[in-house]
């Protein structure tokens, strides 16, 4: 599931989840839409406020890597 998603279902706003995590809100608008990574610091604070393993974060990371090998494998 992604950031985005978690958050979306956790009924917070992203303003009040950054501040949660003692992040800018523009830096956790940039994790949100996938333009920095997310550190797994603040993913593990991330988890702690959504209630969530840290690791849901990067679920979605590792399947697309994996689709995208797949494909390129396909493609040969």
């Amino acid at each position: 599931m992604s950031l985005k998603a978690i958050i979306s279902t956790s009924g917070l706003t992203r303003r009040k989840v950054a501040a949660m995590v003692g992040v800018k809100e523009r830096t956790f608008d940039s994790y949100v839409r996938g333009e920095r990574k997310l550190p797994i610091r603040i993913a593990k604070s991330l988890a702690l406020v959504l209630q969530v393993r840290w690791t849901a974060f990067y679920e979605d990371e590792d399947s697309l890597g994996m689709a995208e090998k797949e494909t390129a494998k396909n493609e040969r």
